[in-house]
């Protein structure tokens, strides 16, 4: 999260320099145009405050590559949305079978934002992953499995 003291353009910025400075944050008078493009959806409150905007959204696996029938886990970071509101979908399937292998696999824990899947996978093949938030794909992966 990128963490900053926001001031409406109605406000004096005077008065708040002194907290922004105690928590070492950085001033923002009003809403930069780089912002409102980066973050579309956040509401700004009405009133001089710390805001914390997301940055960050990406899947780790424990291995870049998964080997036939041992544990492979996937781990989201999405600080765009609470995660614990459910929505979230993990989706598996054999690129060159095309078929899916999983669906709406429920994760293994959920964190505000952060969640973890863990599954093992049966074939040798070209698989993708894709992690759905209520409909709306936010990432998506190749990788291989291989027998060891």
């Amino acid at each position: 999260m990128k963490t900053l003291f926001y001031v409406p353009t109605e406000e004096e910025v005077e008065p708040h320099v002194k907290e922004a400075t105690m928590w070492g944050l950085p001033i923002i008078h009003g809403v930069p145009e780089k912002l409102k493009e980066e973050h579309p959806d956040f509401v700004f409150p009405e009133v001089a405050d710390i805001v914390k905007l997301p940055e960050i959204s990406y899947v780790t696996r424990s291995s870049d590559d998964a080997i036939v029938e041992q544990p492979l886990a996937f781990l989201l970071m999405h600080e765009f949305d609470d995660l614990r509101k459910g929505g979230l979908e993990f989706k598996l399937e054999n690129v060159r079978k095309e078929e899916i292998v999983f669906e709406n696999v429920e994760p293994q824990w959920v964190e505000m934002s952060r969640a973890r899947w863990v599954i093992r996978i049966s074939n040798v093949g070209k698989y993708r992953f894709t992690v759905s938030l209520n409909g709306e794909e936010i990432n998506s992966d190749l990788f291989y499995a291989y027998k060891d």
